[in-house]
């Protein structure tokens, strides 16, 4: 087995996976994205893990218990899909803001 079957190789223009290199405006040098920094990187930090918190855990709670005249199944099957959809399009989301180069 080949150094590439194990994704180990090297990243060329030719790899599936090779992504462009960033063009940063401004200060920063052509093809090298600028650089995120402590301050901001520790702010997107939190303020993901507090909307992850409330989409995926206090949210699904609130609907559990709006949800009381409903059966038990019935009431575990929304709030699973609800998280499940929840953290999916959290991810989706943050992956575009990294590739805009936001976070």
């Amino acid at each position: 087995m080949s150094d590439t079957a194990l994704g180990s190789g090297s990243s060329t223009p030719s790899d599936p996976g090779f992504a462009e290199p960033v063009h940063a405006g401004g200060d920063g040098e052509a093809g090298v994205a600028p650089a995120l920094g402590w301050p901001r990187a520790i702010l997107s930090g939190i303020a993901i893990v507090l909307v992850g918190f409330v989409g995926a855990i206090y949210g699904p709670k609130l609907l559990l218990d709006a949800l009381q005249s409903q059966s038990v199944q019935t009431r575990s099957l929304i709030v699973v899909a609800v998280s499940v959809t929840f953290v999916i399009v959290l991810a989706r989301l943050l992956r575009l803001l990294q590739a805009k180069g936001l976070i």
